[in-house]
């Protein structure tokens, strides 16, 4: 059942059948709209297993206290205030997705309400966090707990806010199951140490044999993936500085140290004052290299750096280069022979193919 302002009446309605609804999808709800609700539901909504809310306005959880939907298996909420999650989600212990997306300011919900809250899911496979102006949460310093909550059928977590929230929130909480991690950050990422710790106890984040770096807009993204787990971490900056792209490898350096397969892309027209040797240095393992044509400048760039003795600290072991439409002719032409040549002589021979667009899909 979809349910707007304007048909209103007839959702009311039907509501004197609760006992045979299974879905409930709210859109662009208002205050009055979602409290008319709550007064017409008249016992617990038994057969309910997915409910989504949708609002443009701050709605209290205290306008869902009448609500009880034991056998509710989604639920996802977008431009919601929840300063505590509501009764009806906690006590819904066969739900596996929660989605709570586009958090207004006054929706903030502390680390500790989230990591407590949660521990009486014990089915809850798949979690994510979205704050919609994440600047305005408030600042965290809190000490680690002395537990941490389990999430023991947690597999897949999403989470886009301020490095200092995140940090907080997983000191308190283990995930023994997660094999998908995506992370947004709308912060340089200066708080990391709870993270490494996170990382550190989750059992799939230990070698990655693929990565993809992109460089979107204002947005860098890591997309790293192995046998069973797949990590993406997006940083959102003003500038694209050097200083920024050295500080987010380094954070994750002992993650991607394995990787054999490395892509690099962009999508749009790339500027940075990036030197280009950095962005590779972390990569020494990386034998396939995938470049896209608005990047091919940026790493013959850095390899026509990499040429003599300098040569051996760049992609040591790189066996394979596939550059997008590369010409056979021009500076990048000669810079790439220049290097292949270089290798040669050190007995570490390099293949270079031209590759269509197609050929990089992986990752997204």
């Amino acid at each position: 059942m979809c349910a707007g302002d304007k048909g209103i009446e007839n959702f009311i309605a039907v509501l004197e059948h609760h006992d045979r609804i299974d879905e409930i999808i709210f859109t662009k709800a208002t205050r009055s709209t979602l409290e008319r609700f709550v007064t017409a539901v008249q016992g617990p909504l038994v057969a309910l297993t997915n409910l989504r809310l949708e609002s443009t306005r701050t709605i209290p959880p205290e306008a869902f206290c009448g609500v009880s939907a034991p056998s509710l298996r989604s639920f996802s909420s977008s431009g919601i205030s929840f300063p505590s999650l509501p009764n009806f989600i906690i006590s819904a212990r066969d739900l596996i997705d929660l989605h709570l997306e586009d958090i207004p300011p006054p929706g903030y919900i502390a680390p500790g309400v989230i990591a407590a809250g949660l521990t009486a899911l014990p089915n809850l496979k798949r979690l994510s966090i979205r704050f919609k102006y994440p600047q305005h949460c408030p600042i965290l310093g809190n000490p680690p707990p002395p537990s941490r909550a389990v999430f023991p059928a947690l597999t897949s977590f999403s989470f886009e806010g301020i490095s200092r929230y995140l940090e907080d929130l997983v000191s308190r909480i283990d995930t023994p199951l997660l094999n998908k991690l995506h992370l947004t950050f709308r912060d340089p990422i200066r708080h990391t140490q709870q993270l490494y710790q996170f990382f550190s106890r989750t059992e799939g984040l230990r070698l990655f044999n693929r990565a993809q770096v992109v460089f979107d807009g204002p947005s860098r993204k890591i997309i790293l993936g192995g046998p069973s787990f797949d990590l993406e971490v997006r940083v959102y900056t003003p500038i694209l500085s050097a200083s920024m792209i050295t500080r987010v490898h380094g954070k994750f350096s002992s993650l991607i140290s394995s990787v054999e397969r490395l892509d690099i892309q962009s999508r749009f027209s790339y500027t940075s004052d990036l030197a280009p040797a950095q962005l590779f240095r972390p990569f020494s393992a990386v034998q396939s290299l995938y470049v896209s044509a608005d990047m091919n400048r940026l790493v013959v760039s850095a390899l026509k750096e990499s040429t003599g003795d300098r040569a051996k600290g760049v992609l040591p072991a790189l066996r394979e280069l596939f550059l997008e439409r590369l010409k056979p002719s021009g500076w990048l032409w000669e810079v790439v022979q220049l290097f292949v040549a270089t290798r040669q002589l050190s007995n570490r021979p390099i293949t270079v193919q031209n590759w269509e667009p197609k050929s990089m899909k992986w990752g997204g």
